[in-house]
């Protein structure tokens, strides 16, 4: 399988940051269900004047993380789906597919996730492909010389020889 360390890595980092993307989800609900059980609080008279609330957060400031949370999830979602797509098309266009693996590992650098597509995208653009063979070229009667000797050494069949030969003299 060609490619396979860049692949298993750019795989392995969309695994990553979707389960990132799970992670932050799930703090950016927990933060509002804390948010929202002390706003609940703060309204009760009785726990409003035995709790002393200079330390807790004005609704605004409360929107503003949520807001951050839920943006910075959003990134790992989009970065998620990014690295599946990237990890399967690795194969088919690899210089392509290195250089956007390459900048997102760039703009996510400081995750985990980041700095393995940051490792894939260098091995995608500083591999070279494989050099193949130049292929000989062939005339049509050194073919047909090779086709009689088959035939003359058994190999081919009379049919099977005058089938080919058939097919290379009606081109």
């Amino acid at each position: 399988m060609e490619r396979k360390t860049e692949f298993i890595l750019t795989l392995i980092g969309a695994i990553l940051s979707g389960l990132f993307s799970l992670l932050m989800i799930g703090i950016t609900f927990l933060i509002g269900i804390g948010i929202s059980a002390t706003s609940y609080t703060a309204s009760d008279d009785y726990y409003y004047d035995s709790y002393n609330y200079s330390d807790s957060l004005s609704a605004s400031e409360a929107s503003i993380i949520i807001g951050a949370f839920a943006v910075i999830s959003a990134i790992f979602i989009a970065t998620a789906i990014f690295g599946f797509i990237a990890a399967f098309k690795v194969k088919k266009d690899s210089r392509g597919w290195g250089i956007a693996v390459f900048i997102c590992g760039i703009l996510s650098i400081s995750t985990l996730h980041g700095i393995l597509w940051l490792i894939a995208g260098i091995m995608m653009l500083a591999r070279k492909a494989p050099k193949q063979e130049p292929m000989t070229s062939h005339t049509l009667k050194e073919d047909m010389e090779k086709l009689s000797s088959l035939h003359d050494q058994g190999v081919l069949s009379d049919e099977e020889y005058e089938a080919k030969k058939n097919e290379w003299l009606d081109f």
